[in-house]
């Protein structure tokens, strides 16, 4: 409640924005599903994750995508993500901006381990997470040396980012005394696409959307799937952020399963979690 009520009076020095979320496409670690993900920052993508890579950026092309930033982690997986769907879509590689802020979270010393053996649940992790939940910090260093971090860790980091980098209103729309609800405050909507992560994106969409705490493990976010949210620093209750789509990864319909993609004006199971 503090939060949103933060997020309501702040909403006269922001900008309009069109965030939209894309998860790296299929990469090595994600070959190996018996073992603890994370952070794991030098995992490259597949020959699987470069077809989908290429298709996002296809995809976005056919949407007539026209992104004023482009912001990857410093994970090898988002960034050869970013580089193979910008060049599809016309955006310069050498504008993409690395940004550590939007990288995975780190499982710390559970990283690379047996997924059966760590979630045992008699074992202090399993135990650890039904207690603490979304506030549950993995222990020891990852194999990078990454101390491990809780899903609200995740949260804030992102958060912070988007809400100090994104959001702030431009200086020379404040300058021109021009309202930050108004109709010409729109002309100076910014479109920024975002590759992440599949944890990234699940706890930052937990907090902005204002979901109970379980919100990351009934969300699908599948590789190289766009989330898209539009924030309006409107006031009232018609303001703020809105999600307009969720997991949508159609264009990977040739090399996946069929995909999950959940549009926010239809009915979908996350009206349960929220």
């Amino acid at each position: 409640e503090r939060r949103r009520r933060e997020e309501e009076t702040g909403r006269l020095g922001r900008r309009y924005l069109r965030l939209l979320l894309v998860r790296h496409g299929e990469s090595a670690a994600n070959t190996r599903p018996e073992l603890i993900g994370g952070r794991d920052v030098q995992s490259p993508l597949t020959q699987k994750g470069e077809a989908q890579a290429k298709m996002l950026g296809e995809r976005l092309r056919r949407e007539c995508l026209e992104a004023d930033r482009v912001i990857t982690s410093h994970a090898v997986r988002a960034k050869m993500t970013a580089i193979l769907a910008c060049k599809a879509i016309g955006f310069p590689v050498d504008r993409i901006e690395e940004e550590p802020r939007v990288v995975e979270f780190s499982q710390g010393a559970l990283e690379r381990q047996v997924r059966t053996e760590v979630y045992r649940s008699d074992g202090p992790v399993k135990q650890g997470i039904v207690r603490e939940r979304m506030f549950f910090r993995p222990p020891g260093l990852s194999p990078d040396g990454e101390r491990g971090e809780s899903q609200h860790d995740v949260e804030r980091r992102i958060a912070s980012f988007v809400e100090r980098q994104l959001l702030p209103h431009p200086a020379d729309v404040a300058a021109a005394g021009v309202a930050a609800a108004s109709t010409e405050a729109r002309r100076w909507q910014t479109t920024v696409l975002i590759f992440t992560h599949g944890v990234a994106i699940k706890t930052f969409l937990r907090g902005v959307l204002g979901a109970q705490m379980g919100f990351a493990q009934h969300v699908q976010v599948d590789n190289t799937s766009i989330t898209e949210l539009l924030y309006e620093p409107k006031p009232g209750d018609f303001g703020g952020w809105n999600l307009v789509r969720l997991n949508d990864a159609a264009h990977t319909v040739s090399v996946n399963e069929t995909p999950h993609f959940v549009n926010a004006g239809e009915a979908s199971p996350i009206g349960v979690a929220l």
